[in-house]
């Protein structure tokens, strides 16, 4: 996982810990460096799978009346991890890695 993209997940999720969701999640993402790029993307799928209602949850706002989800650090976690998928495993691709760093 890049530094970045770490620190971004790190941040979003640091809010969510409470919630039965975000820990299956962080185990999932702590696993990241041992691995494969196909069984984290069918665990993360499978997480998804589980919990999609739960992330699919609104509420209104008590202030405007107006409809907002009610978990939205951990959708924000998950679409994260989801749009930097084909990211996250750059360094355990050599040919890709000298692309990356030859100018």
């Amino acid at each position: 996982m890049s530094l970045s993209s770490k620190e971004n997940y790190t941040a979003i999720y640091y809010y969510t810990t409470k919630l039965e969701a975000s820990k299956e999640l962080k185990k999932i993402v702590s696993r990241l460096t041992q691995t494969t790029e196909k069984n984290f993307t069918n665990k993360l799928d499978g997480w998804y799978e589980i919990y999609k209602e739960f992330l699919d949850e609104k509420s209104v706002s008590l202030t405007t009346g107006e409809l907002h989800y009610t978990h939205p650090r951990i959708r924000a976690a998950y679409r994260s991890l989801k749009t930097n998928l084909p990211y996250l495993f750059t360094y355990k691709n050599p040919a890709l890695c000298s692309k990356l760093t030859s100018p």
